[in-house]
C-alpha cells in the first residue's frame, strides 16, 4: 500500500476546489463524488492523535480521479487530459465536436457549451438566434445598425439612414452621420472638402480666386465657403506672408507635420505607415523604409530589433509563427529575443526533450511524468492523474473503505 500523504488545508485549498469528478465520466452534469470533510472540524488539542483527520486536518492520496471539467475520453493520451469545459472536440462531452471556423462565423468551447461568434471584419452579426445560418446580418442596415435591433428611422428624414464612417482610423456605425459631417447620397463627407464645400457636390474652383495663386498654394474651402488660399499638400504657410505662399515643406526635420514641430536629436521627420508626417525613430529603434519618391521623401516606421516578431534582427526578418522552414512547432511558436528568433511555448507546454524541431513537445497539463513542468513526476504507480498541471489527490480511504 503506497504512503498515505498529510496536506494542510492551505496547501490542497486549490485542488479540493477543482476535484470531484470521476476519470470514467465523460460528460459533464454527474453526481460529484463525495467531498472531503471542512478543515477545522474536531478537537485539534495537541493531544489528540496524530493520524486524527480532526487533529491534523484530511489526509490525501494520489488518485486517479479527473478535477472538475476533465476527463478521459477514448482518443486520450494520458488520464484526465480532455478539458469538455474548453475542448472544442470535445465540448461538454467526449467525441462532441463544436462546428468548424467558416469565413462567416467561428465557434468555441466555453463553459462546455459550442458558442458562436460573429467575425469583426468586416463585422457581421446573428440577429435570429439561428446558429444553423450563422451570422446572417450585417450591422449596416436601417433595421440592425451597428447592432441588433438598433432602428434607424428614415420615414420623415432620409439623413437619418444608417451610415458606416471612418474617423481617425476607426469605423463608427450609428444612424445619421456623425457631428460635423453631411450626408450626401448614403454617405459621410467633410462640408469643408473642396468637392464638397458647405453642400453636396459643390466643387470649388482652385483658380477662382480674386488674385493668382501664390507659390504651393490654392483656392478652396474654408469655413464651409469657396475662394478661401490654403496650402497644397505637404507644404505650409508659416511666416503669414501670402505673397510667397506655402513656403514650407511639412515633411521637414524643423516643421514636421505643422509649423515648429522640431524633430529632436537623433530622429528625423518621417511619412509613417498611417500617412501622416512624425518624428522618428526613438533611441533604441532602426528606422525600416517602405518607399521614397525620390526627392527625398521617405515613408517608413520604427522597428526595435531586439524584440519585435516582424523584424527581428532587421528590418523584415520575421519570426515565424507556427511552421517555420516547414517544421511543425507543436504547442510553441517563435519570439524574437536579443534580435534572434527563439522557441516559445505556450501555455501547457513545453520543450522538455531540449529540441525545437518537435516544437513544445510536452503537454504539461496532462502528462504524468511532466505535470506542471518538465521533470515533475506524479505518483505513477499509485496511477495518479495530471489535470490542469496539477498531481490529483483525493481523500484517503480508510482502511475499512480499502477492505471492502
Amino acid at each position: 500500500m503506497h504512503t498515505r500523504s498529510i496536506v494542510t488545508s492551505t496547501t490542497v485549498l486549490l485542488l479540493l476546489l477543482a476535484w470531484g469528478c470521476d476519470s470514467s465520466d465523460d460528460r459533464l452534469g454527474f453526481e460529484p463524488a463525495e467531498q472531503p470533510a471542512a478543515f477545522g472540524a474536531g478537537d485539534a488539542s495537541p493531544d489528540a492523535d496524530p493520524d486524527a483527520d480532526a487533529s491534523w486536518g484530511t489526509k490525501y492520496c494520489p488518485t486517479s480521479a479527473c478535477a472538475f471539467g476533465y476527463t478521459t475520453c477514448a482518443s486520450s493520451r494520458f488520464l484526465c487530459d480532455t478539458n469538455l469545459l474548453t475542448d472544442a472536440n470535445n465540448c461538454g462531452a467526449c467525441g462532441h465536436a463544436c462546428p468548424k471556423t467558416t469565413d462567416e462565423y467561428s465557434f468555441a468551447c466555453i463553459g462546455g457549451e459550442c458558442v458562436m461568434k460573429c467575425p469583426e471584419d468586416p463585422a457581421r452579426l446573428d440577429c435570429d438566434g439561428i446558429v444553423d445560418n450563422g451570422c446572417e446580418t450585417w450591422p449596416t442596415t436601417n433595421e440592425h445598425c451597428g447592432a441588433c435591433n438598433v432602428t434607424c428611422d428614415v420615414s420623415t428624414d432620409p439623413t437619418h439612414a444608417c451610415t458606416n464612417t471612418t474617423i481617425n482610423y476607426a469605423v463608427v456605425i450609428q444612424c445619421g452621420c456623425p457631428n460635423g459631417l453631411l450626408f450626401c447620397n448614403g454617405y459621410c463627407v467633410d462640408p469643408n472638402a473642396d468637392d464638397h464645400c458647405g453642400g453636396c457636390a459643390v466643387t470649388c474652383d482652385p483658380n477662382g480666386g480674386p488674385q493668382p495663386n501664390p507659390p504651393k498654394a490654392h483656392y478652396g474651402c474654408v469655413g464651409q465657403q469657396c475662394g478661401k488660399l490654403k496650402c497644397e499638400t505637404l507644404y505650409l504657410d508659416c511666416d503669414g506672408n501670402q505673397a510667397n505662399g506655402c513656403e514650407v515643406h511639412g515633411i521637414s526635420d524643423e516643421n514636421c507635420g505643422a509649423c515648429g514641430i522640431a524633430c529632436g536629436d537623433g530622429t528625423h521627420c518621417i511619412v509613417n505607415t498611417d500617412g501622416f508626417p512624425q518624428c522618428m525613430c526613438e533611441a533604441g529603434t532602426s528606422l525600416c523604409v517602405t518607399a521614397t519618391d525620390g526627392h527625398g521623401l521617405t515613408q517608413g516606421y520604427c522597428a526595435d530589433f531586439g524584440s519585435d516578431d516582424r523584424n527581428c534582427g532587421g528590418c523584415g526578418v520575421e519570426c515565424f509563427h507556427g511552421a517555420p522552414i516547414g517544421l511543425p512547432l507543436p504547442g510553441g511558436l517563435e519570439a524574437c529575443v536579443h534580435g534572434s528568433c527563439e522557441l516559445r511555448c505556450v501555455e501547457g507546454n513545453a520543450d522538455c526533450n531540449d529540441s525545437p524541431t518537435d516544437g513544445c513537445e510536452t503537454n504539461t497539463f496532462s502528462d504524468p511524468r511532466n505535470c506542471g513542468g518538465c521533470g515533475i513526476q506524479c505518483d505513477l504507480a499509485a496511477g495518479q492523474a495530471c489535470a490542469g498541471g496539477h498531481c490529483m489527490l483525493a481523500p484517503c480511504k480508510t482502511d475499512e473503505e480499502t477492505a471492502r
